[in-house]
């Protein structure tokens, strides 16, 4: 939410010019505690637009009921002052607090009561703020996203505000890279983040928007260079502009699109961290589901079902937690239950193309499962036909993966497909996908080329068991052993067939360096009973310490390629 330059307060005492200067700073605490000792005693004039800067602190910080109780002041006040932009203003910070609450249907009401008051007040700069008053990742309507922001941009070159301009710019690459205009797209996201890294911009939180809005749109198609060089660029100016760690609100978006981006390259561990934390230490309603469902996903592929289904609860109208119930459906032979979820999300998604294929591919698994083989095969072509008008590496990949299985299922020849997605691939870091093409290829060519086969099928299993993938590594383990190859011995990451599946988890979790208390936390259990699986899990071992234990585990934590990320996107850089 932005806070307008336009009609400014007289502010004459020190604490409303130490609490504006707090607050242009992103000092918000400071801001907040200055602004509420410049209300006692201030001109009458002035109260209505402190309030909307309070507001607007306690909005940063996430304690929106108190933001929603200054706001809601500052709007009565500027209406009976008449300065409708300025109450206008205020009805859009109002709805935003409502849409971090989760309260969609209050969010709606006073968007539309900013609207209603901007009817007739012409051309003006407020206009412009109220088209992008919703963040840009929270839009599911691609085409209006893409006309808000046309109308933001145009508004602010016309009123010379570089604010709006550059979120104008974020928000609009972000539904151009969305609806496939990729190289488009991102000419406007690196034209906005570059003004954000020179300082060019004076708000906060359209500043953390638009850096969220670029982090997003390289999630989308798995960019991870350009996250990379832009997270180094920003993490500077983050430290310069907020210190650390920054606010919460500042944070979440990014900690959510790093996350993904870390799962794409096979740093699990890390990727469950990131994620954890934008659960963890954001009250946005929205932020949390979507966080939530993220790692829902990853629990799947390492089959902790029971963790990834409590995630979930709750998530019912997370379009971000669909990928991971269909995939949890799956694995449960839910077939109805993944076909109606799959389905409910391409109607959601609108015209978001990059998300459009990642669904469509996990429709062709639901497809292929059910025995549709013919319909899988129209999904698959729906699914390519999208990623090539992307041109993206991972998209294109992805679909023809999902080619190969549909022809598969189909009787079909599917090594020429799978070929080409390792083709595609080249050496991107995406060991999971990568992974998973060598499996279906090892089965496709299990019939004519006996040693190609089992040399895709002992990569595909390396890489799942060192990311934990039990029930991948199964399927790679069985396919060998049909060949009469004995699979290597276990990774230690799997911890061999010594422990139980709880005391894989719990050995995981100790190679992160969790005490039995945040075991216990993680896993839903009493730190008794995780004393006891790490007592049996020195015994089993034939270990005396922990610290031995987590080295045992970390021996083979994760293994993407070493040089991926760069150090610029590792966890703690943009903090």
């Amino acid at each position: 939410m932005a806070v307008a330059e336009s009609q400014p307060m007289s502010a004459d005492g020190l604490a409303a010019r130490e609490g504006l200067a707090a607050l242009a700073e992103g000092r918000f605490a400071e801001a907040r505690l200055r602004l509420e000792s410049a209300l006692e005693g201030c001109a009458p004039g002035d109260r209505g637009q402190i309030e909307e800067r309070l507001a607007t602190a306690c909005f940063a910080l996430e304690d929106y009921e108190s933001g929603l109780l200054h706001a809601r002041s500052s709007f009565r006040l500027h209406r009976a002052s008449g300065a409708v932009r300025r109450a206008a203003f205020t009805a859009i910070l109002i709805a935003n607090i409502h849409q971090n609450m989760g309260d969609l249907a209050a969010q709606r009401g006073w968007l539309g009561r900013a609207g209603r008051l901007l009817k007739d007040q012409g051309r003006c700069l407020e206009a412009g703020y109220f088209a992008v008053a919703t963040s840009a990742c929270d839009v599911l309507e691609i085409e209006r996203l893409r006309e808000q922001t046309r109308t933001a941009l145009e508004i602010a070159r016309e009123f010379g505000d570089t604010d709006l301009e550059v979120r104008a710019l974020a928000d609009g690459g972000l539904a151009l890279v969305a609806s496939g205009q990729v190289a488009e797209g991102f000419a406007w996201l690196d034209e906005a983040m570059a003004a954000i890294v020179a300082g060019e911009v004076a708000n906060h939180v359209f500043a953390a928007k638009s850096c969220c809005a670029m982090m997003h749109a390289c999630d989308r198609i798995g960019d991870v260079e350009r996250a990379s060089e832009w997270a180094r660029a920003v993490s500077g100016y983050a430290q310069t502009r907020f210190g650390s760690p920054a606010p919460p609100i500042l944070m979440s978006h990014c900690r959510i699109a790093l996350g993904s981006l870390l799962a794409e390259t096979g740093r699990w561990p890390e990727a469950e961290a990131e994620l954890a934390a934008a659960m963890r230490t954001s009250r946005a309603v929205q932020k949390q589901m979507e966080a939530a469902g993220r790692l829902a996903e990853l629990l799947v592929l390492q089959g902790k079902l029971s963790e990834a289904e409590r995630l979930l609860a709750g998530c019912e109208d997370a379009p971000a937690a669909i990928p991971a119930r269909v995939r949890l459906h799956l694995v449960r032979d839910e077939l109805d239950r993944a076909d109606g979820a799959v389905r409910r999300g391409l109607r959601e998604l609108g015209q978001d193309l990059p998300a459009a294929v990642r669904l469509l591919c996990l429709q062709v698994e639901v497809e292929v499962r059910a025995g549709h083989c013919a319909r899988g095969r129209r999904v698959a072509s729906e699914a390519m036909n999208i990623a090539r008008r992307l041109g993206t590496v991972g998209h294109l990949a992805a679909a023809l993966l999902a080619t190969g299985r549909a022809a598969a299922a189909c009787g079909e020849d599917a090594a020429a497909p799978l070929t080409e997605a390792l083709t595609v691939l080249g050496e991107t870091p995406r060991p999971v996908l990568r992974a998973e093409i060598r499996l279906e290829l090892a089965l496709a060519t299990r019939d004519k080329d006996r040693r190609a086969a089992v040399e895709e099928a002992d990569a595909a299993l390396a890489v799942f068991r060192r990311l934990g993938q039990r029930r991948e590594a199964d399927r790679a383990a069985a396919l060998l052993r049909e060949f009469g190859v004995r699979a290597k011995s276990v990774d230690p990451g799997m911890a061999g067939d010594k422990l139980t599946a709880r005391e894989r988890e719990v050995l995981e979790l100790l190679s992160d360096g969790l005490t039995n208390a945040q075991i216990a936390q993680r896993l839903f259990i009493t730190a008794r009973t995780a004393e006891h699986h790490v007592a049996s899990i020195l015994a089993k071992l034939s270990l005396s310490r922990r610290s031995e234990a987590a080295a045992y585990a970390a021996r083979a934590r994760p293994g993407a390629d070493p040089a991926f990320p760069p150090p610029s996107l590792q966890p703690n850089a943009i903090r």
